[in-house]
């Protein structure tokens, strides 16, 4: 994603989330696009709120959003599609699993 947007005005930065590398501190912290979700156990999460502390001010905030069980389940007809975008063909399945992790 990063390397598609040609007019980013603001910098860039790639990095795993459960070890962020910054050293400035920031007011606001923003995780998007349900990222969350793919930290799949209560460790890699823990990892992330740790992470996430050494880069916030004091009275700084964390916000991401979720997409909860219920809601992925309630919507999981729409997510099997299959598509075409800039002459590539893509298609996504939702796989069932019987061990979910849980926190």
């Amino acid at each position: 994603m990063l390397k598609k947007n040609k007019n980013a005005v603001l910098a860039q930065v790639c990095c795993d989330m459960v070890r962020l590398p910054f050293k400035k501190r920031f007011d606001f912290i923003f995780s998007t696009f349900d990222s969350v979700n793919y930290l799949n156990t209560k460790e890699k999460f823990i990892s992330y709120l740790n992470s996430a502390e050494g880069c916030i001010v004091d009275d700084g905030i964390l916000a991401f959003d979720v997409s909860l069980e219920n809601n992925s389940k309630k919507f999981e007809k729409y997510l099997n599609r299959r598509g075409k975008v800039d002459g590539l063909l893509s298609s996504r399945e939702v796989l069932q699993s019987n061990n979910a992790n849980t926190l």
